[in-house]
């Protein structure tokens, strides 16, 4: 397991947050077979030990579908790893039916919301409350994801208003924001180099009141209060992505667009939110033209 994990590190690039979760996954599979059935080498696996711990995740463990199905797809990688190296001779998970899991819609915040949103955060005076502000807007005119926010440094974002931004598989993205975003992050800046004079520009653009690097619970936390003022739902920093590819997609922007913008390797992750948009405009269809039953 542990060339494996290097592997997804090294080659991969996985984020460190992904690797340890697969990790964890494996680590809970490796552990339930040598519990259960004594074995002791991934070579005695068949598909019945591996249906064994998909019925012990749902109904004694009772995992939701969507995570059971997460852990099944990290030993799926696993076992394809070590067959590609000729460590075991066949994949045990050819004969396992993944779990099916419910179509989740994206949480994402209307506009409505996002618009009270800014006023709420405009009250900001303070060091962290501007520094809120400026992550939360960044967020939301961005589509960063969480690492990507926590990773990013002051000479990442250029005068010319481009944001560089370096994502999963170390791949690098161009991000135009517009110039009221551009005066916020240099008010920001500003406060930031007065609060502390010794950050240089090579540390994270987003510290905390101590001066040090913003941590993933530490994100959360700061979204989940302020979005918790116009929201019940969509109170994590991954709605806020959400929402700038949502509110992207209907304002009819090119989904190749919005694809680059948010880093996705290929549309199927990306027409989500065409979906949502879609979903939006029948509904409105249905409950405002006379004929909309005709339709159905």
């Amino acid at each position: 397991m542990t060339a494996f994990v290097s592997y997804l590190v090294d080659v991969r690039r996985y984020s460190m947050h992904t690797v340890s979760a697969y990790r964890l996954d494996l680590e809970q599979f490796t552990r339930f077979i040598e519990e259960t059935y004594s074995l002791t080498s991934i070579n005695e696996v068949g598909h019945s030990h591996i249906r064994a711990w998909l019925i012990d995740l749902l109904h004694n463990r009772q995992l939701s579908a969507h995570s059971a199905h997460r852990k099944l797809s990290s030993l799926k990688s696993w076992l394809k790893y070590l067959r590609a190296r000729g460590i075991i001779d066949t994949d045990p998970m050819l004969k396992v039916v993944m779990p099916k899991t419910p179509k989740r819609h994206p949480e994402y915040l209307r506009l409505t919301q996002s618009d009270q949103l800014r006023v709420n955060l405009a009250q900001a005076t303070s060091f962290e409350d501007v520094r809120d502000r400026t992550l939360i807007e960044l967020c939301y005119q961005t589509g960063l994801r969480r690492s990507e926010i926590i990773a990013l440094k002051p000479q990442d974002i250029s005068d010319t208003g481009v944001v560089r931004v370096v994502g999963k598989g170390s791949k690098e993205r161009l991000i135009p924001i517009g110039k009221n975003l551009q005066e916020l992050i240099a008010g920001y800046k500003q406060l930031r180099a007065e609060h502390f004079a010794d950050k240089h520009t090579d540390s994270n653009l987003f510290i905390t009141a101590k001066g040090k690097m913003l941590y993933p619970k530490a994100v959360y936390n700061i979204v989940h209060k302020w979005l918790g003022t116009v929201s019940q739902t969509a109170t994590h920093p991954h709605a806020l992505r959400h929402s700038f590819a949502t509110h992207l997609a209907d304002q009819g922007a090119d989904l190749q667009a919005i694809r680059s913008l948010l880093g996705h390797n290929s549309l199927a992750a990306t027409q989500i939110y065409t979906h949502t948009s879609m979903e939006r405009l029948r509904k409105a269809y249905t409950q405002a033209h006379p004929r909309s039953e005709d339709a159905e």
